[in-house]
């Protein structure tokens, strides 16, 4: 269907992974990644295709509020959808999901001190980044409510943040962080410059709590830019789209990326491909592939 068609309007039945991903606002790779961590089910028909019924739609619609207006991860997005009875498949359609394995990262891919979590998981605020965001917001003498309506965020999701029991996305920490006038290398404590010479795997890891992503800090020397190394697990990515000031420009080493500028701007990125924007456009990003992506950022000036 081309850009400039329109839906019937009269609905069908059914609808196809394009429809249902224009009617719900996301893209078919995200309505993909939701199916594969178990939020929805859909139909496949005698030739594989999927097709989303009705009742898919409304949890869809459901699915997208909670992770991108309250920023839930998704262990707590498929607990709430349990609890409001939220429309899911049943009869030869209800499948379980898929059992997860443990995420490797790739034999010629950087270290990492701990495995790479999956996207989903959900724990502790073991690293701090709650205490850290209570106290850079008390030292900006901003109140919680002020600060979740600056950042898009419920009072009560970034609540649950401070407090270490929910982790926040990617996207929605960049925006806490921005709000707060300090960049995640500033937040997490990466100390003062240090050897311009950075081993590797000796950079200072970015304990974000984000599930299956780790950030290596690889500029403790610079001024005016922000290198850093990206490792995202299959099916992990910011959850949601944020802006801040600058450019940036991504190299990606192994797997592959999908990234979205602006509204309706798609790029698929794989080994030895580069790409470049201004920060000040929404964006946001996936890990479409089936093993880790590991991507050279770089963002100037620090504001990340």
């Amino acid at each position: 269907m081309s850009a400039g068609a329109h839906l019937d309007p009269r609905p069908p039945r059914e609808y196809s992974i394009g429809q249902a991903a224009r009617l719900v606002g996301v893209s078919p790779s995200t309505l993909r990644l939701w199916e594969q961590e178990g939020l929805v089910r859909a139909r496949r028909t005698d030739t594989r295709y999927r097709v989303f019924s009705a009742l898919d739609i409304d949890r869809l619609r459901l699915v997208r509020r909670l992770r991108q207006e309250e920023g839930l991860p998704t262990a707590l997005i498929r607990t709430r959808l349990d609890d409001d009875g939220a429309a899911a498949p049943t009869g030869a359609d209800a499948v379980a999901p898929r059992p997860r394995s443990r995420v490797r990262t790739a034999a010629t891919g950087p270290p990492a001190p701990t495995a790479l979590a999956p996207p989903g998981a959900c724990g502790r605020d073991l690293d701090g980044v709650g205490l850290r965001l209570r106290r850079a917001r008390l030292r900006r003498r901003l109140s919680l409510r002020r600060l979740a309506q600056a950042a898009g965020v419920s009072p009560s999701h970034l609540s649950a943040i401070e407090r270490g029991i929910s982790a926040p996305s990617l996207s929605t920490l960049q925006r806490l962080t921005a709000n707060l006038d300090v960049n995640l290398v500033t937040l997490l404590g990466a100390g003062p410059p240090g050897q311009a010479l950075v081993r590797r795997g000796e950079g200072f890891v970015l304990r974000t709590g984000t599930p299956g992503v780790r950030i290596e800090h690889l500029g403790p020397t610079a001024k005016t830019m922000e290198p850093q190394l990206f490792t995202v697990a299959p099916g992990a990515g910011s959850e949601g789209g944020y802006t801040h000031e600058g450019e940036e420009f991504l190299y990606v080493l192994e797997g592959r990326l999908e990234l979205w500028l602006g509204v309706g701007e798609r790029f698929e990125v794989g080994p030895g491909d580069a790409l470049g924007f201004a920060s000040t456009r929404s964006h946001r990003w996936t890990n479409v592939g089936r093993v880790p992506a590991v991507v050279l950022w770089i963002n100037t000036p620090p504001t990340f």
